[in-house]
């Protein structure tokens, strides 16, 4: 999701869920269970004077 604040200024976030299947096997034989969790991420970002870099902060929380 993107709000703009101002032409040159936007405030976002995003959502993710992470599955990720395992191939190892533990110390008894047994498939690992996949990793699984959520991840946030927030934060603005700006573009002045038309340059092609941007200014951005951020703040990801993966659980």
């Amino acid at each position: 999701m993107i709000y703009d604040l101002e032409d040159n200024l936007s405030l976002y976030g995003s959502y993710s869920e992470i599955f990720v299947p395992q191939s190892a096997y533990d110390a008894g034989g047994s498939l690992l269970n996949p990793m699984t969790g959520e991840d946030y991420d927030a934060g603005l970002k700006g573009e002045y004077y038309g340059d092609p870099r941007n200014v951005m902060v951020s703040l990801t929380a993966r659980m």
